[in-house]
């Protein structure tokens, strides 16, 4: 969950679950500037982050595909089990707060 949900925090996501909020805090590269309720990762395609520019299909895609091995492998996702399915970008996934 981590890995998938520092794709966001790069843009500037914030996180209200306290574990990845404190996760991301700590990074000295992390700005969270923008509410989870108006982040929208369409938002920020063809800007350049880090010296690299945002596709947002990309991200949409490599999302899925960690939150599939995530699933698969059984790997820790925080708040596994309260979570709701939110709508980022041009897809789904759950995650109690993050993406």
């Amino acid at each position: 969950c981590f890995i998938r949900n520092e794709m966001f925090a790069r843009l500037g996501r914030q996180f209200n679950n306290p574990e990845l909020a404190s996760y991301f805090s700590s990074m000295p590269w992390y700005n969270g500037n923008v509410s989870p309720d108006s982040f929208m990762v369409a938002n920020y395609s063809g800007i350049t982050i880090d010296g690299r520019t945002v596709d947002s299909a990309a991200i949409d895609y490599n999302t899925e595909l960690l939150l599939s091995m995530e699933n698969s492998l059984g790997l820790y996702i925080p708040g596994r089990g309260t979570e709701t399915v939110q709508q980022y970008g041009n897809c789904q996934r759950g995650c109690s707060d993050g993406v």
